[in-house]
């Protein structure tokens, strides 16, 4: 229990310091891009973690946990030789793909301004009056700053879809391979198969997430990245629906595997968004707000997925076929809460702009 509650410290602190150092080291036109290959990485390891310790357990559980330990060390070592980044985005790192820093993307304090923030600019999107910053971000308490993040309508909105989205897919990484096993009658060694082959597929999915994000940016369309997570929000509920009823393992692993891709592609787009939102003296803070608030859906997702199969629809392969049709429909609420944010993004972009060119030095 006690590796489990320091796992789960590890874990948590992840995603508030990856936020920062995305923005603080990565071209706002790169991030989504960049956010599809930390997500997939994620994706990656954890297969790579359950494929190869899951034999080694069967000898020694000690020798599990030493094993995936033994990379932490060569990681912290590389994690030590790296340069701490300015503040802000203020002097990103420049990769041969992604454009240079336009003339204008930054100000005389020395602030980043996001390509989201330019088009908000040459579109004469005014900011909202009373969420410009007019204190040094660094300067608010942790309740001050929780209010504030909480108050940006979109932000919001994006945490509500993400927690939708995650409490999903928590219950699809509990049972699973319970459902899969049982619904399609395979063997529980195909079922793992079978769900390594959606594995891969999510992995598709962030990273063209992602990119897809940057590109309509690119484009010149500035909802381009909440647009690609609502589609792909919404995708991935119709998807769903017939490869929870089908009882065909053939018919069920293409639509399985397009709702997996969809259902992951959601994620690089809002996570990159969602920078162009707040402050960059605030980004590790939403992040942390954010994950705490996904965490909480994600923790109780098993169990409610556990109590609705059993106590609700009588356990056994129906009962958990109507659980997961059923638990589609906060799936569906993070579409909606991401079509919603399409209406306030823009505003809630050009109030970050005018807040980061408060001239508060990062």
């Amino acid at each position: 229990m006690l590796a489990r509650v320091f796992l789960g410290g590890v874990t948590a602190a992840a995603g508030p310091i990856v936020a920062s150092l995305v923005g603080d080291w990565f071209a706002p036109s790169e991030r989504g891009r960049i956010y599809g290959y930390v997500i997939s990485g994620e994706l990656v390891g954890a297969a790579i973690g359950f494929s190869v310790t899951g034999g080694i357990a069967t000898l020694s559980w000690r020798a599990a946990f030493v094993i995936l330990a033994l990379p932490a060390f060569v990681l912290a070592w590389l994690v030590f030789q790296l340069p701490e980044p300015a503040r802000g985005g203020t002097s990103p790192l420049l990769s041969g793909t992604s454009p240079p820093p336009t003339a204008d993307a930054g100000d005389a304090s020395g602030d980043q301004t996001t390509d989201a923030q330019l088009l908000a600019r040459e579109h004469g999107l005014e900011p909202d009056p009373e969420l410009v910053l007019t204190q040094d971000p660094r300067h608010m308490g942790l309740l001050a700053a929780t209010r504030y993040v909480l108050s940006i309508k979109t932000n919001v909105a994006i945490i509500l879809a993400s927690a939708g989205g995650y409490y999903f897919l928590s219950g699809v990484q509990t049972f699973g391979v319970e459902f899969v096993t049982k619904q399609y009658g395979i063997a529980q060694a195909l079922s793992t198969l079978v769900l390594l082959v959606v594995g891969a597929a999510g992995v598709v999915g962030v990273l063209a997430g992602g990119a897809l994000g940057d590109f309509l940016l690119h484009r010149g369309y500035l909802n381009g990245r909440i647009l690609v997570s609502a589609i792909a929000a919404a995708a991935a509920v119709v998807l769903f629906v017939p490869a929870i009823f089908t009882r065909s393992p053939l018919a069920a692993l293409p639509y399985i595997s397009v709702a997996a891709l969809a259902l992951s592609a959601q994620n690089p787009p809002i996570d990159a968004a969602r920078l162009d939102i707040v402050h960059p003296l605030l980004w590790g803070r939403a992040e942390a707000i954010r994950t705490f608030l996904r965490t909480l859906a994600q923790a109780f997702a098993p169990l409610l997925f556990g109590a609705v199969s059993d106590y609700v629809f009588g356990g056994g392969r129906s009962g958990l076929q109507w659980t997961f049709a059923l638990m589609l429909l906060p799936l569906a609420a993070s579409a909606y809460f991401l079509f919603k944010a399409l209406r306030t993004y823009p505003r809630d972009v050009a109030t970050a702009s005018a807040s980061a060119s408060a001239g508060f030095a990062t």
